[in-house]
């Protein structure tokens, strides 16, 4: 009852008919749109937009960490932050901004350390493979993301400012501009911490009391977002990100000293010309993504400079011919042009996609929906995936189970077949299938809810990085791994004139092995946990708030992590519990909500890489001040 008492606000909900008022989703204009069109038995964590503005000063995998079943793989703050969905790799979990696929082409993964809560307005974690819709990277799920402007006339200005423990202000300002067809938004973030925290260095004789250095961290950033409807027929979105990082990294507790530091610079923009058909839409979208990495490790005379550039061309049309059924199909091109010092030349490589999705409306409140994908890569044969899911919904909309059957791949990344020395052009790409059910269940209220789901998942020709009898680690297809697991949401809320209560808990269960060693079929290695997927992840929060005040505390229980592929070395379980504790003012057009928050309340110590410190307690306050 302890644990239960301890709350998560994230709206729950199994994948439902478009139609089904149990969502509760504002409409917004990305292409994570097409899962909520075509997406069935797909278990979706949707962060609540006030727990979203409560959260400002934070950035992405700080809210993940609490709010969602994603295993964040942190290496400190300001460091390094990786997702991980149902115990798979970090890139097999996509992260999609405004329909831009945010992974990197070196290592195929996200750095959720990077990206400012601040900057989205809708945050949703999906479980399952999603190949099918989103392609590359979705073995596991993807992380959408969504920066829109605001639909209402007129002008309203927001500004945020934090400070907290360890060195850490945040400085942000936000500019929603709604003139007749036009809407604009323009925002711009300026953070900085020191990272200086104490903690018990345990490798180290007597387990002195150390302070955390070389751990400084920058950020600067700025967004706009331009939405422009000139009649009822045509929609046209603008969507800029640009944003510059720099950040020292701090030495692991067994080393005494480190100089290194690593400078990342990001330029993202999209756009968009969606037109209303008869019966249907299409959209035309344009997109570019460019990166640039610095590293450098002064004391060992290392630089590294890593560059890419990557442009997308898609066009999806969505067409309902009949009121029970919406058919959508889309065609993609991609070209990726990146350069590494690493490398020894640029790479150049073009993609291209084609994918077809149905969504059936059947007799007895039943849809299905289906969804095929072919992707193209130079040098390469990606398997054609495939989903198939259906939902019934059961005494009204109280009840609804579901089932889905899915088929997923990844193509190796570009630090998989060009890095020097250990690139292997001759890798082959991942390819997975999945199988998964549950339900959800509500009152008639909807004041209780439960999404319960079940999965297993097999992915072939896992690509890992092994030492080779050259000296040097190098990658290779060498491995079949299984995932299979439980995953439940629930939620209770009690209401009262102005205030209300809510209970929340989110909870999974994951067996994570190898199953088969390539070429060794007596190989000890099989049965083992893969490294840093822990076997469960728990959180639980209770939150009372009215139209004055709010208060929230959530427990997050993380189980243990092993380090090493034979399972003999392992990082205990840690628990982790915060606290907020706010109120909302206003003064004419004045409004002000003041957020003052504690982390890591008991002081745990904990690691969740290995030799990499985390920081105790920490106390934060944030104004969010607001002019309409």
């Amino acid at each position: 009852m302890l644990v239960f008492a301890v709350f998560v606000c994230a709206s729950v909900h199994a994948q439902l008919p478009p139609s089904d008022t149990l969502l509760h989703l504002r409409t917004v204009e990305i292409s994570s749109s097409k899962v909520k069109r075509y997406a069935a038995a797909t278990l979706q964590i949707e962060i609540d937009s006030l727990l979203i503005k409560t959260h400002y000063h934070q950035q992405l995998d700080q809210i993940l960490s609490t709010q969602s079943l994603a295993h964040i793989r942190s290496y400190g703050p300001g460091s390094v932050s990786t997702i991980s969905l149902r115990g798979m790799s970090p890139s097999h979990t996509a992260t999609i901004w405004n329909g831009l696929n945010l992974n990197s082409s070196f290592l195929g993964l996200s750095d959720a350390a990077l990206l400012p809560v601040f900057f989205f307005d809708d945050i949703s974690v999906v479980h399952g493979t999603m190949s099918s819709l989103t392609g590359n990277n979705s073995i596991a799920g993807a992380v959408a993301l969504a920066s829109s402007s605001s639909a209402h006339q007129g002008t309203k200005l927001m500004l945020l400012s934090e400070a907290g423990s360890f060195g850490e202000y945040k400085l942000a300002g936000r500019l929603d501009v709604g003139r007749n067809k036009s809407y604009h938004s323009l925002r711009a973030l300026r953070g900085r911490a020191q990272n200086d925290f104490c903690y018990d260095n345990f490798t180290q004789f007597g387990t002195p009391h150390t302070i955390e250095t070389n751990a400084k961290s920058a950020t600067d950033a700025i967004m706009y977002i331009g939405n422009y409807a000139p009649n009822t027929k045509n929609n046209m979105s603008v969507s800029l990100w640009y944003q510059h990082n720099e950040r020292q990294i701090p030495p692991l507790m067994t080393a005494f000293e480190s100089k290194e530091f690593q400078n990342d610079s990001a330029l993202r923009a999209v756009a968009s010309w969606k037109r209303f058909i008869k019966k249907g839409f299409s959209n035309l979208q344009l997109a570019w993504l460019n990166e640039q990495i610095f590293y450098a490790n002064p004391l060992n005379g290392i630089e590294s400079l890593s560059t890419s550039h990557k442009g997308l061309v898609s066009h999806e049309l969505s067409y309902g011919p009949w009121r029970w059924v919406d058919l959508g199909m889309e065609n993609a091109t991609e070209n990726i042009n990146a350069s590494a010092d690493e490398y020894g030349a640029n790479v150049e490589e073009l993609r291209a996609s084609s994918a077809f999705a149905a969504n059936m409306q059947l007799p007895r409140r039943t849809r299905m929906t289906i969804q095929l994908q072919k992707q193209f890569v130079q040098g390469f044969d990606p398997p054609v995936v495939f989903a198939v899911g259906a939902d019934k919904q059961i005494n009204g909309d109280n009840l609804i189970i579901h089932a889905k059957y899915a088929t997923g791949y990844l193509v190796p990344t570009l630090n998989d077949r060009y890095w020097i020395p250990g690139g292997n052009l001759n890798l082959r790409p991942e390819s997975s299938s999945s199988m998964e059910t549950g339900f959800f269940l509500t009152n008639k209220r909807k004041t209780s809810k439960v999404a319960f789901q079940i999965y297993r998942m097999m992915v072939d020709d896992w690509i890992q990085w092994a030492p080779t009898l050259s000296g040097y680690f190098a990658p290779a297809n060498l491995k079949k791994v299984k995932s299979q697991g439980v995953e439940l949401a629930t939620e209770k809320s009690f209401s009262s004139q102005d205030k209300k209560l809510k209970f929340k808990l989110i909870a999974s269960l994951n067996d994570v092995t190898n199953v088969e060693v390539y070429g060794n079929p007596a190989s000890e290695l099989i049965g083992k946990q893969l490294v840093y997927v822990p076997n469960h992840k728990l959180s639980a929060s209770v939150s009372i708030s009215s139209k004055k005040y709010f208060a929230n505390t959530i427990t997050t229980l993380t189980g243990r992590r092993f380090t090493d592929v034979p399972n003999t070395q392992e990082i205990d379980p840690y628990l982790l519990t915060n606290i907020s504790l706010g109120g909302h003012y206003s003064l004419n057009k004045l409004k002000f909500d003041l957020n003052f928050s504690v982390n890591n309340l008991m002081e745990a110590q904990y690691q969740t890489i290995a030799w990499r410190a985390m920081p105790g307690r920490s106390f934060h306050i944030t104004l969010l001040s607001t002019i309409n």
